[in-house]
């Protein structure tokens, strides 16, 4: 797994720019999973949102908190991840 920082992710993304972003992306193909580790916030529904939309939905993992809540994304994969109980952190990685 591949970490990136939020400075990485916002360019990626176009995330905070208002706009799209011009830098080149690379390839679903090329792309390793991407946890967001949590897609019912604000920003990690954002995230989740630029990167479907860019095409990398079966590249992505989205944590939630509560497993029964019904995502909205087709083809993205969802686990349960709580940042309080670290027993959830393995699972989801």
């Amino acid at each position: 797994m591949k970490i990136i920082n939020f400075d990485d992710l916002k360019r990626f993304t176009g995330l905070g720019s208002g706009s799209k972003s011009t830098d080149k992306q690379p390839a679903p193909s090329k792309v390793g999973k991407v946890l967001v580790l949590d897609g019912t916030n604000v920003v990690g529904h954002r995230v989740v949102n630029r990167l479907v939309k860019g095409g990398y939905a079966s590249n992505l993992r989205v944590g939630m908190r509560d497993a029964t809540e019904k995502m909205q994304w087709e083809g993205v994969e969802e686990t349960k991840f709580v940042w309080e109980n670290e027993d959830s952190y393995a699972e989801a990685l």
